[in-house]
């Protein structure tokens, strides 16, 4: 889904949000994910919360590349 640079290509960067939403794959949907991968191994919370650290990760690195 990468684009080349980090960033999903599917991402409208002037909402912020993804342009295929509804039909967007099985990866991209983090309660399938964790139902299908992580639930026997961490809680809900903690899930989401690695989701977040990850995301905020990507961001200071895009952020860092374009300056």
């Amino acid at each position: 889904m990468d684009r080349g640079d980090g960033v999903c290509r599917h991402l409208d960067e002037l909402n912020k949000g993804c342009s295929i939403y509804d039909e967007r794959p099985d990866i991209c949907r983090i309660d399938l994910q964790y139902a299908n991968h992580y639930q026997q191994t961490m809680a809900w919370e903690v899930f989401v919360r690695m989701n977040e650290v990850g995301c905020e990760q990507l961001q200071v690195l895009a952020s860092s590349e374009t300056t």
